[in-house]
């Protein structure tokens, strides 16, 4: 009888652990499908090892977003841009939508989000150009952290190689702003600030178009996705 009990209370605690790992690899398990880390144990402050956590431009607040097509005004949840098809996509869009239209001295896009635990971590952004090939410098463009200014020089961003722009083109690359910066405990803001330039070739601001930001650091991150953004835009009056 003892080594039966013995062999059960083996059994339950076996069958906890599996609970907890495949709780722990669920949508909000932080690892490289981008989850956000909401179905962990609260206890759980940081992993081990560096976790990767993708966050959406397009399911961010953009409420207040004041942006700007080549010839047109754009805001909020009209500069979002595809329609969530296989075939977008597979083009490398995300979850098939981007930011666009952000040529606008101080359209600024906050992906806000909460770190259990302080812990640097890196930052890379998923950026892509309907004007072709541009050179951005800290004068063009910012990105923050907590609203302090995350360093580079210049930052190259490529787009689709057409004659003329064209927005289901947009063609995204992952460019690294830091390998190491410090992440507070508790909510933490990431920036990105298009300034006053002369970036277009008719002297004009220039922004990029943004389809994520990823962060790959041992704290656990959660948030917040505003998915309601893309049934708000397509049941609006704008012009997309």
């Amino acid at each position: 009888m003892k080594l039966k009990k013995i062999a059960m209370a083996a059994l339950f605690a076996l069958i906890a652990a599996l609970t907890f790992a495949f709780a722990a690899c669920g949508d909000g398990a932080p690892a490289e499908n981008g989850g956000n880390g909401s179905d962990l144990d609260p206890s759980i402050t940081e992993t081990e090892t560096p976790s990767k956590y993708t966050m959406q431009a397009e399911y961010i607040d953009l409420d207040g977003v004041k942006g700007s097509g080549l010839s047109n005004s754009a805001e909020g949840v009209a500069m979002i841009t595809g329609n969530g098809t296989d075939a977008e996509k597979e083009k490398g869009w995300g979850e098939g939508y981007y930011v666009s239209q952000m040529h606008a001295a101080g359209c600024r896009l906050d992906f806000v989000f909460t770190a259990r635990s302080a812990q640097t971590t890196s930052i890379s952004v998923r950026l892509s150009s309907e004007l072709g090939q541009l050179t951005f410098t800290p004068q063009d463009l910012a990105f923050m952290l907590n609203d302090k200014e995350l360093p580079y020089t210049t930052l190259v961003v490529k787009g689709a190689q057409t004659s003329t722009p064209d927005l289901t083109a947009a063609v995204f690359n992952d460019y690294t702003i830091t390998t190491s910066v410090m992440l507070e405990k508790g909510e933490n803001t990431f920036s990105i600030m298009v300034r006053q330039n002369s970036l277009r070739g008719d002297g004009n601001v220039a922004g990029p178009m943004v389809d994520s930001v990823t962060f790959t650091t041992k704290a656990v991150l959660e948030w917040t996705d505003h998915k309601d953004n893309i049934s708000r835009r397509d049941n609006s009056e704008s012009d997309m």
